[in-house]
């Protein structure tokens, strides 16, 4: 018998919605809107945000007390294994950094890496995608407008400045750089560039839905023209036609003969440019620190056992986070900068990853009722080249891919099995 959808229960799912919204406009700064942030009660930071660790870690608590063993239940166990592995390999970094750096204390460790509570995140979602029939489309949906505004913001903010020479957003939340004699802001990228491959999916979906369209496309010069990171670009660029070439209805393989040489045009010039512009004069020096970035971490793999350099908060200790001269960032160096954080754990964590993706990227394309999955999968696996979700700055969205691939995964193993059923009895009636 099906529950009834009673008033208390629309309520519930209205004020998680309102909830949602908030968190995702909270993690973007609400656009960067001056008289937004002055008004918010709590201090506003790209770099602080432990009112949303806070809000999650309530929510958590509240639906664990609340629904008990039904909450922390995940029908897809292979998602529900790789997060408790994600934070053993934290707690055991965690443990292991005391124990390698005395000049260390746990205060000071937790006071700066809290925010690997927001794995909590993934649990959450997961639960309100099974407990609402609409919410996964709701967030993802949320997530695509949202980033489609944020664009816009960020879009006029640029045109704004390009003809007055005027800040019109909050400057403390914003990384303005100047590159190639125009405003550029970064950070904006990480999600817009989510929105702009989950609106692609949309447009697998619904058949060019003029809607969807319109939000690609404002999110594509959000990220293009103001946000300018080429490892967003790319990423992009090529899962969107890897999704586009799997969900076709004419089939991958007839597509590939018949129009692999519109692909070359395409994507040829864009991987030329691409590479070339690490090697341009004013990016050059800044190409040369990331290789040497690269090096350093990989030689400090096994610095301390089974965790490469660990984690690290006195400021005694910041030469070996961040290397001679203190010239190498974490956010810039991918999945070997993670790596060199989690040593051999974290080679185990991404084999394990790697497996989880080829599993899922391979039941998606069995029903195509999810392009997001191969999309997702195939930009995750791209941008983890130079950037890498074991930061601040990124760390909720490794909870957030793992919650819509589990959930996807669930839904495709469904129907799959649904499916094999139609021809079995179909067989079994011939």
């Amino acid at each position: 018998m099906k529950e009834r959808f009673t008033l208390k229960k629309i309520n519930s799912y209205i004020f998680a919605k309102i909830i949602t919204i908030f968190i995702l406009t909270r993690e973007i700064g609400f656009f960067s809107i001056p008289w937004v942030i002055k008004i918010y009660p709590f201090h506003i930071s790209y770099y602080v945000k432990k009112d949303i660790c806070i809000y999650i870690g309530v929510i958590f608590v509240f639906l664990l007390l609340k629904y008990k063993k039904k909450f922390i239940e995940i029908k897809e166990k292979r998602y529900y294994i790789i997060c408790l592995a994600w934070i053993g390999m934290i707690g055991l970094t965690f443990i292991m950094s005391l124990v390698a750096y005395k000049n260390e204390s746990f205060y000071m460790l937790f006071k700066k890496y809290y925010f690997y509570e927001i794995i909590a995140v993934f649990f959450i979602l997961v639960f309100l995608f099974r407990k609402y029939k609409d919410y996964y489309s709701f967030f993802l949906k949320s997530i695509v407008y949202i980033g489609t505004m944020y664009a816009l913001f960020i879009i006029i903010y640029k045109i704004v400045y390009e003809i007055t020479g005027l800040y019109i957003f909050d400057i403390n939340y914003q990384l303005i750089q100047v590159r190639r004699n125009t405003l550029r802001l970064a950070r904006p990228a990480d999600f817009i560039s989510l929105s702009c491959i989950l609106s692609f999916s949309f447009i697998l979906k619904q058949k060019a839905n003029k809607k969807w369209v319109s939000c690609f496309v404002i999110s594509l010069i959000g990220v293009f023209w103001v946000t300018q990171t080429r490892i967003y670009q790319l990423a992009i660029i090529i899962s969107c036609i890897i999704g586009w070439l799997f969900y076709t209805r004419s089939g991958f393989i007839p597509l590939i003969k018949k129009y692999w040489w519109v692909g070359v045009i395409v994507i040829s010039p864009i991987l030329i440019k691409f590479i070339y512009s690490f090697f341009a004069s004013e990016d050059l020096g800044g190409t040369l620190v990331r290789v040497e970035g690269y090096i350093y971490f990989l030689q400090n793999i096994v610095k301390n056992g089974v965790i490469g350099i660990g984690f690290l908060a006195n400021q005694e200790n910041t030469y070996i986070l961040r290397g001679p001269g203190l010239k190498y960032s974490l956010t810039d160096l991918g999945i070997v900068g993670f790596i060199g954080i989690f040593g051999i754990l974290g080679i185990i964590f991404i084999g394990l990853l790697l497996v989880l993706f080829f599993k899922s990227f391979k039941n998606s394309l069995k029903t195509k009722s999810h392009p997001e999955v191969v999309i997702l999968i195939i930009y995750i696996l791209i941008t983890s080249i130079s950037v890498i979700f074991n930061d601040l700055q990124r760390a909720i969205y490794l909870p957030i891919y793992l919650s819509i691939l589990s959930y996807c995964n669930e839904i495709d193993n469904k129907d799959w099995r649904i499916y094999e059923d139609k021809i079995f009895k179909n067989k079994c009636c011939s």
